[in-house]
């Protein structure tokens, strides 16, 4: 990235034959920079600035538009279509700020919780933070089973299943008010996400109140793929 404060902000540059080019911010989108926030080893990404945020000009511009999930290594694993020429010029270049996490102690929310109502809750039982992370489970037949997904920078994204075990699974479980976890199901038992894959390597006590208090490889840093996410089978209610 260029002309950011850090290597973990600025316009997006790719080599190719023919040198360094930026890219078109048409479309660029969350999911496109967490891709490169991953590459570059800068965890997850925390915004897409529009305009000449980063832009000094010169430079010549790719014209395609990138087509991530979140979920790929590399940018170039993306698909990909042209975008005409009117579509991009100078100063609507892509550009992206990382949160330049590595491997650490997870966030903690403070805030109240409660369920929430509404799309997301019909997808799976959802939990609301003022910081915007929620917890769902999905593909399971109730809202107590299913792959465990994490709603960050307004992308669903799993949980690989690398040190997935019951203390874990818990966590998730008491998060929801589902009871107690019976089952950690791992390799996808509940289907493959299609999102980010937001954790690794969790290390769950089992008495943390939200799944994020768990000591992890930090946001987005992962060597999995979604044949690896992990999902829960709780009780589903409280236990005394």
């Amino acid at each position: 990235m260029k002309n950011g404060s850090s290597q973990c902000e600025g316009q997006v540059e790719m080599k190719t034959s023919g040198g360094w080019r930026t890219l078109c911010a048409s479309h660029w989108n969350m999911a496109n920079a967490n891709v490169v926030c991953r590459h570059l080893g800068c965890g997850v990404a925390i915004s897409t600035p529009k305009g000449a945020y980063f832009v000094e000009g010169g430079d010549e511009i790719w014209r395609d538009r990138f087509h991530c999930s979140g979920s790929e290594s590399f940018l170039w694993n993306c698909p990909v279509t042209a975008l005409g020429v009117p579509a991009c010029a100078h100063g609507n270049t892509a550009s992206v700020v990382c949160s330049g996490n590595q491997a650490q102690l997870l966030p903690q929310c403070n805030d109240s919780w409660s369920n929430t109502a509404g799309s997301a809750a019909s997808e799976g039982h959802t939990a609301n933070c003022s910081d915007s992370r929620q917890l769902r489970l999905v593909d399971g037949g109730s809202h107590c089973a299913g792959r465990v997904e994490i709603l960050l920078q307004g992308s669903w994204g799993s949980i690989c299943d690398d040190s997935w075990d019951l203390r874990d699974a818990h966590v998730v479980c008491r998060q929801l008010g589902c009871g107690v976890a019976l089952e950690a199901t791992i390799s996808a038992h509940f289907g493959e996400g299609s999102g980010p894959i937001w954790l690794d390597k969790l290390n769950c006590t089992g008495e943390e109140t939200h799944v994020w208090q768990c000591p992890s490889q930090g946001w987005g840093q992962h060597n999995c793929s979604h044949k690896d996410d992990a999902g829960v089978i709780c009780s589903g209610g409280a236990t005394s």
